[in-house]
């Protein structure tokens, strides 16, 4: 049984196709076709498998057409790889759950400033070298998880516990950069 979100998603791709006029790969079909544009169900594959695939097919036919938004009269003619507006829904979805982790209750570049005011107290910084752009990603972690704690708010993309083990990961690797980059300097001189 298809998903929810693949339902939704048929619906709203036939409701677009049925106002939709010209010619368009994903909604060109005869009159007879109209109602079968919707791929049926292949028996050997699982919902799951079922839904991926298909839900694959239709955001592509999504992003690849010409309408009307509501609130305008402009029509948009979208240009390009169907594939990478779909990218782009994605990276939008990315951003907004991110950033209400990052930056919910405060300003969405937030946590750019606090991290820039901190590294602002260290001014002889060497950004290229690799220990401390370790410690840098952990500093960002740790940014993180104070912000979560402080707003007592959960997490959409990764919590305090996850941001903490990221931190650890980066203090190893950064302390593992340090004695290769003693050892290094040792046999040169």
């Amino acid at each position: 049984m298809p998903s929810r979100e693949y339902k939704e998603l048929v619906k709203k791709l036939d409701e677009r196709r049925k106002s939709m006029t010209g010619d368009h790969e994903c909604y060109d079909q005869s009159e007879s076709q109209k109602n079968e544009w919707v791929p049926e169900p292949d028996p050997r594959l699982s919902d799951e498998e079922y839904d991926v695939y298909n839900i694959e097919e239709l955001k592509m036919c999504d992003a690849s057409f010409t309408f009307t938004p509501d609130d305008s009269a402009k029509t948009i003619q979208y240009h390009g790889h169907p594939m990478f507006y779909t990218i782009l829904d994605e990276l939008k979805d990315l951003h907004s759950r991110k950033n209400r982790d990052y930056a919910m209750g405060g300003s969405p570049l937030g946590n750019f400033q606090r991290r820039a005011d901190l590294y602002s107290h260290y001014p002889g910084l060497d950004l290229s070298d690799r220990t401390v752009v370790a410690i840098v990603d952990a500093m960002k972690q740790l940014d993180a998880a104070l912000w979560l704690l402080s707003n007592k708010h959960k997490a959409e993309v990764e919590g305090v516990t996850d941001r903490l083990k990221d931190v650890a990961v980066y203090s190893v690797l950064a302390m593992i950069m340090r004695i290769e980059d003693k050892k290094e300097n040792e046999t040169r001189t």
